[in-house]
Parts: C-alpha cells; sequence; structure tokens
C-alpha cells in the first residue's frame, strides 16, 4: 500500500522516500531469496516481469505490475547509487 501511495503521489523512483521503499522491500525478501536460491529468484523476477500475460481474476499477483516496476526501477537506482 505503501508503494501505491507513492505511485498516487507521483514520487519519482530516484526520490528518497522510493528509495527507502526500495530498501525496505529487498529487506522483507531477504528470507525468499536465499530459501529459493539465486536461480528460482531469477525465475521469480521474470515471472513478475511477465504478470500481465498469466494474471487473470482468480491469479493475481500480491502487488500490481506499476508497483513492480516502480520498485525495481527505484532498485536499479538504489544499486547504482554511490
Amino acid at each position: 500500500m505503501r508503494c501505491e501511495d507513492a505511485l498516487a503521489r507521483l514520487v519519482s523512483p530516484s526520490a528518497p522516500e522510493a528509495q527507502s521503499l526500495a530498501r525496505d522491500w529487498l529487506e522483507l525478501q531477504k528470507p525468499l531469496q536465499k530459501a529459493v536460491g539465486p536461480e528460482l529468484w531469477r525465475k521469480t523476477g521474470t515471472m513478475y516481469e511477465d504478470m500481465q500475460d498469466w494474471q487473470t481474476p482468480e491469479r493475481q499477483a500480491p502487488f500490481s505490475p506499476e508497483v513492480f516496476s516502480f520498485i525495481r526501477e527505484a532498485a536499479i537506482l538504489r544499486a547504482g547509487a554511490p
């Protein structure tokens, strides 16, 4: 919901708020990353990149494609920051 709120307010992925959201998002993902391993983790990222192709009314991702794009872009910017 925090990401949806930031998107509604047109927060830039480079903004400190977005960077904080990306940090929190990535921190929450660490246990799952560790549990599934790097190969499956990459496949999961690919799956969410293509979520518009597999979502149905019965099968929905836990976040919107817009949230995924926002967090992905913020995380990429965060990774490139000194």
